[in-house]
């Protein structure tokens, strides 16, 4: 999909964290819509999937909605879904679904206020969607489509793009499905900023936002006051990395992300393990050398981190680099220097990695 988006001059491209924890398309609709989200892990209940737009006339509503509203109340977090067409819809200003005729159109969850309601709905032929998606945007100032797959859905693109004005904002994402995909490709033409990818706040990262941001983004485009319950941060283009260095970066998070605790908890203990061995064997309080390097081992642990992060390697590499690295710079640092001026070097050498990774824009931190 990031390929496909490729093709088009002018989209700024990059990956949108789609979910915090388990994966629903619906929960991902709803997050954009809500501009905030929270672990799905703390919601009480459960969707009733798959949510559809019920046309009524020209108007529609989300099958589904009730649920999904008390479901919202459950987790002690402030998501309240429909804030975004929600505060288009308070300013005045038109809001508009284009879907396609004999799908559950659930991407219109994105354009629904807080009541579930779309307050306009254009249903289009499968393979004639573009017409239709421009007409509906000359007639709203906030257009959500769902543009087909294949040919029809990169013409539809491309004729928004081509109807685009110097102050709208054009963002395509990719359609979550039931296929679990925690990062989707995204691209954007308009964006505040020169760079080639999507950035935020929210990540801080070139090439990665967060499915929050979309509703900020578009507000502000809007020239509305963002409510307080939107934790998004607007995204802007900055970044250079090339589609091919994208679909590495997303392979490198997709992998690391589902063996990211197990990795770093068994690496750590293995550190401790080594170093405490190790102090254990050099001369001069053994066993108090031990406590210490165990310790030390512990506090290694980020720069380390960045460390696998530059080279990529694979969980069972990752894990056995982690348990020798930070077991051999533990037993150094407490060699070389006096107790406790080891703890203050490392806590500077982590702080400072740190902050130079986050200065040349959290590359190794994001992976």
């Amino acid at each position: 999909m990031i390929e496909r988006l490729a093709q088009f001059r002018g989209l700024a491209l990059g990956w949108v964290s789609s979910v915090m924890g388990s994966y629903s398309a619906e929960q991902v609709l709803l997050d954009i819509s809500a501009g905030s989200r929270t672990w799905t892990s703390l919601y009480s209940g459960d969707l009733e999937t798959p949510m559809r737009l019920l046309v009524e006339g020209r108007a529609g509503r989300i099958g589904g909605w009730e649920t999904a509203i008390e479901r919202a109340d459950t987790p002690p977090a402030d998501v309240e879904p429909g804030t975004l067409a929600q505060t288009v819809e308070d300013a005045g200003l038109p809001v508009s679904f284009v879907g396609t005729r004999g799908r559950s159109n659930r991407e219109a969850i994105v354009a629904a206020d807080r009541s579930g309601r779309v307050q306009r709905v254009a249903p289009a032929k499968r393979r004639s969607p573009a017409t239709v998606a421009v007409q509906a945007w000359a007639r709203s100032r906030l257009l959500v489509a769902r543009l087909p797959s294949g040919k029809d859905g990169h013409e539809a693109l491309a004729a928004l793009l081509a109807a685009r004005r110097r102050a709208d904002l054009v963002v395509a994402v990719q359609q979550p499905t039931a296929v679990r995909r925690r990062l989707l490709a995204i691209g954007a033409a308009g964006l505040e900023g020169s760079g080639s990818n999507l950035r935020s706040n929210s990540t801080r990262t070139d090439g990665l936002v967060v499915a929050t941001d979309l509703a900020p983004t578009t507000l502000e485009r809007l020239g509305l006051e963002v409510p307080d319950q939107i934790s998004g941060e607007p995204i802007e283009a900055a970044g250079n990395r090339s589609p091919d260095q994208l679909s590495d970066m997303r392979d490198r998070l997709s992998d690391v992300g589902p063996r990211r605790w197990t990795v770093v908890l068994l690496g750590l203990l293995g550190g401790a393990l080594v170093a405490g061995a190790l102090g254990a064997a050099v001369p001069g309080g053994a066993r108090r050398r031990a406590a210490r390097c165990a310790l030390l081992a512990a506090l290694w642990l980020p720069p380390v981190l960045l460390a696998t992060g530059a080279i990529a390697p694979t969980g069972v590499g990752e894990m056995l680099l982690i348990a020798v690295l930070t077991g051999l710079l533990a037993l150094a640092t407490d060699v070389l220097l006096p107790w406790p001026r080891a703890i203050a070097a490392v806590a500077a050498i982590v702080i400072g990695s740190e902050i130079a990774d986050l200065a040349l824009g959290s590359v190794l931190t994001a992976v």
